[in-house]
């Protein structure tokens, strides 16, 4: 009898321990930025962060505008960049430039916004595997625009949260405002969920 418990209690305690693992290893962080680089062109190198497959590719990548990062922020004035993606060339319905990313499993991402301004119509938007300004330019179809929503909605000081399920083993995001749109943004994270 003394045997049998014995057992009984060790695979609870493996159990236990396996599935507190499991649980503390669900919210793996993929990314955190703090937009501490020094200036807009130290962010955008490879110096700042690189690619964890090639260190001499930067880990962000300008798509259009001029993404502005200066006092541990970063302001997007009707521009749009990249995260984890290989290269800048456009996505399209069948391909995109391939990314380090793995967004295969369930995701969340979520930034502080600091400042909203501009025309409260246009839009802040967040994609996966699409570089482009139209949703359908991505294998994922339109279901690769993430987020999509209007100045108007989003509050200074609030925190954007979007949880994810689209994606590869091999994906990138890319972070937009359309033309006439301001947000200031910090404290960049996506996770698994």
């Amino acid at each position: 009898m003394k045997k049998k418990f014995g057992l009984l209690v060790g695979a609870m305690l493996v159990s236990l321990f396996v599935g507190s693992f499991m649980v503390a290893n669900a919210n793996a962080v993929i990314l955190s930025e703090d937009f501490s680089a020094k200036d807009t062109e130290t962010f955008f190198s490879a110096a700042y962060k690189s690619l964890p497959t090639d260190a001499s590719k930067p880990l962000y990548l300008v798509t259009a505008g001029s993404p502005v990062v200066a006092n541990g922020t970063l302001t997007l004035e009707g521009s749009r960049f990249t995260i984890g993606a290989l290269d800048v060339t456009p996505t399209t319905a069948g391909s995109t430039p391939g990314g380090t990313l793995d967004l295969s499993k369930p995701y969340k991402i979520s930034f502080k916004v600091l400042e909203v301004k501009g025309n409260p119509g246009k839009k802040l938007q967040v994609y996966v595997d699409n570089n482009t300004t139209g949703m359908a330019n991505s294998p994922h179809g339109g279901a690769s625009r993430l987020y999509s929503t209007e100045l108007s909605a989003i509050k200074a000081g609030s925190t954007v949260e979007i949880q994810g399920a689209v994606g590869t083993a091999n994906s990138f995001i890319q972070i937009r405002t359309e033309s006439e749109a301001i947000v200031v943004i910090d404290d960049l994270v996506i996770e698994n969920i």
